[in-house]
């Protein structure tokens, strides 16, 4: 059976994706925090072997988009789509936070619950973390300005793929929901083809980090 699934990817994350578990402790938590464990291995295990094959070939964004349009027939998503909008305000407000979260007051760090298992002070966090998200939003483009850009590959039944692309800040995103399988081997061609610098690599940059973070995962 094809798996369903729904993958969100930003640029910079230097591994998996952390999630607050609420409730009870008992027998179910203890098997999530093995299941974690284990799945963090791996991936550990397979981050060292991406790392040891990678090798500077690199492309800019603007050849990116050539190359999803021509071999995948991505289209380009407007201003007066739905998701575009949607996604375009969770990347504003991913971006402010990375590069500029002085422009949100308070580091959202500080808020977090000391105990992952005390609900109300989880659903305190998630209310913070709203109110970041809506003052992200309504920071002013002249003060944060950007260049955001959706463009979508459409399989049919196998599923869609949404690559983000922000040219100002030189980063490259997105997702896809579907047969897992089958769109995270594309996902992953594109982020084999945007590829990284001498430089990037040197350095563990921003774009290095999210290279390895793709394939590894």
């Amino acid at each position: 059976m094809k798996q369903k699934s729904a993958v969100t990817i930003i640029g910079g994350a230097d591994g998996p994706t952390s999630v607050f578990v609420a409730g009870k402790t008992g027998e179910k938590n203890l098997y999530r925090r093995l299941k974690n464990y284990f799945f963090n291995k791996r991936y550990q295990k397979k981050q060292r072997k991406v790392e040891t094959s990678i090798k500077a070939e690199p492309h800019t964004l603007q050849e990116v988009v050539n190359y999803i349009t021509e071999k995948y027939g991505a289209t380009e998503l407007g201003a007066f789509n739905h998701r575009f909008e949607c996604m375009k305000k969770n990347m504003k407000v991913a971006l402010i936070q990375k590069k500029q979260p002085n422009l949100l007051g308070e580091p959202l760090e500080s808020f977090s619950p000391q105990n992952h298992e005390d609900e109300a002070a989880v659903k305190e966090w998630f209310k913070k973390l709203e109110e970041y998200q809506e003052k992200a939003i309504n920071i002013p483009d002249d003060v944060f300005p950007a260049d955001y850009h959706l463009y979508e590959i459409n399989r049919g039944k196998v599923g869609k793929i949404h690559v983000e692309i922000d040219f100002l800040h030189g980063l490259l995103g997105g997702g896809y929901s579907g047969d897992g399988k089958a769109l995270d081997e594309i996902w992953k061609d594109i982020y084999l083809f945007y590829g990284v610098t001498k430089d990037d690599i040197a350095e563990k940059t921003e774009r290095y980090l999210s290279y390895v973070n793709v394939l590894a995962t």
